[in-house]
Parts: structure tokens; sequence; C-alpha cells
């Protein structure tokens, strides 16, 4: 009886013993660290929220908005923004159109994702489709149309614009594959991003698609207070390591790095497959300090 018991205890240690020598050999085990914030709170998915409707037919699902709480410690699942008002997605049926509409006090940038149409502004009309880009500053009368079957998607971000901040005067258009493509392992640099604080941002300093290259994760990097970067799954699944925290980050979902200073994060692409995303940043900026440009 007695060496049983020995004999069970032994193999009871063997089996813990085991199990702590895979997590150490495990890089990006899961062990929830009470000094990191809660990640699922920095991150959701557009499934998540109500529809509300802008210019009258754009339908439109918040995925993250304006902080509710501590910065580091949100009361509200994705209310995580300090400097954005929004990041959201939105469809617009087939052969629908919005109410012709005009901006105040902040500015939105449209990512399509796929559909056909057009947006219109003054005697400007320009096309739809997937990998374009528009921006549409305060004060600029506008409206959209889907001039197709399938349903036109996009992402919209919004920013404040602060008071006395020159915007354009006009929407600007571009297109993704007009410049070189960005990826995990060869960011490009200013002049090559979708858009840019050339381009009139007004709180970004960065917006632009990145490429996450197969079997690949980007730098692990960390960031202070006053930097907010934030990342949307536009095509495929991804995982998102946190810290020692690894979750799924799903396509159609988007996250913000918390401001703390001391936890990595890292996007991970696990398939041998190519996966899209949005990558935007917002750094601290003297009016001194931002490069000049020509007001559109």
């Amino acid at each position: 009886m007695f060496h049983r018991i020995t004999l069970w205890c032994l193999f009871y240690f063997l089996i813990l013993l085991t199990i702590a020598f895979a997590q150490e050999q495990n890089p990006y085990r899961q062990v929830e660290n009470t000094d990191e914030p809660d990640i699922d709170m920095f991150i959701a998915h557009w499934e998540d929220s109500e529809p509300r409707f802008l210019y009258g037919f754009l339908e439109v699902r918040d995925i993250l908005t304006e902080i509710e709480g501590d910065p580091l410690q949100p009361s509200k699942k994705g209310a995580v923004l300090t400097d954005l008002n929004s990041v959201s997605f939105a469809f617009l049926k087939a052969h629908t159109s919005t109410n012709p509409s005009t901006l105040k006090g902040k500015q939105q940038i449209f990512y399509i994702t796929s559909g056909e149409g057009t947006i219109k502004s003054g005697s400007t009309t320009a096309d739809l489709y997937d990998g374009i880009g528009v921006v549409i500053p305060p004060g600029v009368r506008f409206s959209i149309t889907n001039s197709v079957e399938e349903p036109l998607t996009m992402y919209i971000i919004e920013e404040p614009v602060p008071a006395g901040f020159k915007t354009n005067k006009k929407m600007l258009v571009k297109y993704e594959y007009d410049n070189k493509i960005s990826t995990n392992v060869r960011r490009v640099d200013i002049g090559d991003w979708l858009f840019s604080i050339l381009d009139g941002l007004t709180t970004l300093v960065s917006f632009n698609p990145m490429m996450q290259e197969p079997m690949s994760m980007s730098p692990p990097n960390l960031h202070q207070e006053g930097t907010e970067e934030v990342w949307i799954a536009v095509k495929g699944d991804l995982q998102l390591q946190y810290g020692e925290q690894r979750r799924k980050f799903r396509m159609g979902s988007a996250y913000k790095v918390p401001e703390n200073g001391k936890t990595p994060h890292t996007n991970i692409n696990q398939t041998e497959i190519s996966k899209k995303l949005l990558w935007m940043m917002k750094v601290p900026v003297e009016e001194n300090q931002r490069p000049k440009r020509r007001v559109m």
C-alpha cells in the first residue's frame, strides 16, 4: 500500500514537472499577469456593437470608442481611445446613397474593403473599391453611393480637429497600391504611407495598410503615455501577443496598445497566407515640429 502511494505521488510530481517545463519552453504561453492591463478590454469586434446610422443610410458598427474610466483600466470593453473619437466598420446597402452631409469639428478617414461605388464632393466624383482611402475634412460636403448588388464596406476612423488646426479644403482620395507595399519586415517611410501627417491628418501621424507575411511576427514594442497605436485585422485572422498573454486577433476586430510603457505587443501570422492589417498611430508632436504641408 505504501509503495503504491509513493509511486502515485512520484507519477503526479513528474506530470507537474513536465507541464512546468513545457510552459518554460513556450514563449507565448498564456499566463495572466496581474501587473498587466486586461487586454480583453482593449480589443473588440464590430459584431459586438449595436448598429447606428450616419448620413441617412450608412450602417455603422463601432469597434473602439472614446475612453471610459482609467486609460489602463477602462470600464467598458472597447472604450479605450484617448485621442481618436472612434474606429468603426460600416456598410452601405446595394444601390443606396447617403444624404449629402458636412462634418463639423471632426474629420473622417474612410478605407474601403469591398464592393464598388462612388464618393462625390462638389464637382469631384471618385470611384470607391477595395484599397481606396478617403479623407473628409470638416466643412466639405459629400455623399457616397453604392452602385452594385453587394454591400459597400469600409472602416471609418474619426479624428477630432484641434482648435486653430488648418484642415484641407477638399476631400483627398488615394489608392493604397499606388504606393510601395508595407510589410512587417519592411516598413516604408512617411512618403509611402496611404495617409500621413503631410496629408492633413489632424490627430494621427500615420495611417497605412500593412501585410503580415506568412509564418512571421512583427517586432515587439512598447508605448509610453501620449502615444495611441491602433491595429485592425482587415483580411484574415491573426494572433495577438500582449506581454505574456495570447489572443486570437479576428478579422473585423481592432485593438489599441495600452500606454503603460512596460508591456510589449506583437502581431503574429502562423499561417502560410499573407494577412492584411490597418495600422495607425498618434505620437506627441509639437506644432513647430510638424512637417510643413500644403493645405489642399
